[in-house]
């Protein structure tokens, strides 16, 4: 669409152009100065138009030859971002995408470039999914990696992910053989002293009877 306006009369005309880009505006008046532009609505394709304005003094004839060069939306646009992550964890890490529609289901999967920064190429225009994931021992460290939604529209998208990895506790050592040594010869010890308790038991018990039949 075409808009044409002058902004000391307050006047206002607009045109849509036709198949070939070809554009009419009527009804603008001699001896006025008007600045004409190129406007698209967020569903068009059209991005931008060079020069951005036109300023164009009527005259008595028609003003033809008015030009402008218009860019096409393009319809991929690159993610680029980076990983929040202790320095000596990003050689781990890596960036799954996804998206939003189909989130169990990585569309790519990239390594880390230079430090912490990463790139997904020429994706289409969506809402998508994006998180670290890490090579590192589930059962060394406990790992948080929120995963980061962003709609990627205009020039593309820029996202920052966090990622965060905590040394797990280390397991309880097992008793050591000293202990478990010492730990044997007090369950024998008391094994034996209950046997000779008893024996003893018997034994006086024995005696007595023995007293009592004489």
């Amino acid at each position: 669409r075409s808009d044409a306006s002058s902004r000391g009369l307050g006047e206002a005309e607009e045109t849509t152009s036709d198949a070939q880009g070809a554009f009419r505006l009527r009804g603008l008046r001699p001896g006025v100065t008007y600045s004409v532009m190129v406007r698209s609505d967020a569903s068009s394709r059209i991005e931008r138009a060079s020069p951005h304005v036109q300023s164009v003094a009527m005259g008595e004839a028609d003003r033809p030859g008015l030009d402008f060069l218009v860019f096409r939306r393009p319809a991929k646009v690159d993610l680029i971002g980076r990983v929040s992550a202790p320095r000596e964890h990003l050689s781990a890490i890596r960036v799954e995408v996804a998206t939003a529609a189909n989130p169990s289901v990585p569309l790519h999967t990239r390594d880390l470039l230079v430090g912490n920064l990463f790139e997904f190429a020429s994706l289409p225009r969506d809402t998508y999914l994006v998180r670290a994931v890490s090579s590192l021992d589930s059962r060394a460290y406990k790992t948080h990696a929120p995963t980061v939604r962003v709609t990627l529209e205009g020039d593309g998208g820029n996202v920052t992910l966090p990622f965060d990895a905590t040394p797990r506790n280390a397991d309880p050592q097992p008793a050591s053989p000293f202990w478990l040594l010492l730990l044997t010869v007090a369950a024998a010890a008391a094994l034996l002293n209950r046997r000779a308790i008893q024996d003893w038991h018997a034994a006086r018990n024995a005696a007595a009877a023995a007293a009592g039949a004489s």
